[in-house]
């Protein structure tokens, strides 16, 4: 996302800067959310991906495990 995407944010919503009921708070407040919006999308990203390392770290494991006792049958 360029910068000029959040310093034109006030299109985003339909306002104009020309328009008297123009509130730079207003803008500001929208480019707020939608960053909360992409910081919590983010999170829930980085969640899953950490629940995914476990199980694959788990897994790993057993996996190791099970050639150790291949080995020691074989």
């Amino acid at each position: 996302m360029n910068a000029d995407h959040y310093a034109r944010a006030n299109k985003l919503i339909g306002l104009d800067p020309e328009d008297h009921k123009y509130d730079p708070l207003e803008k500001w407040a929208y480019v707020a959310q939608q960053l909360t919006k992409k910081l919590n999308a983010a999170n829930d990203r980085i969640k899953q991906l950490r629940q995914d390392l476990t199980y694959s770290n788990k897994r790993i494991k057993e996996l190791h495990e099970e050639i150790n006792k291949a080995k020691e049958d074989k």
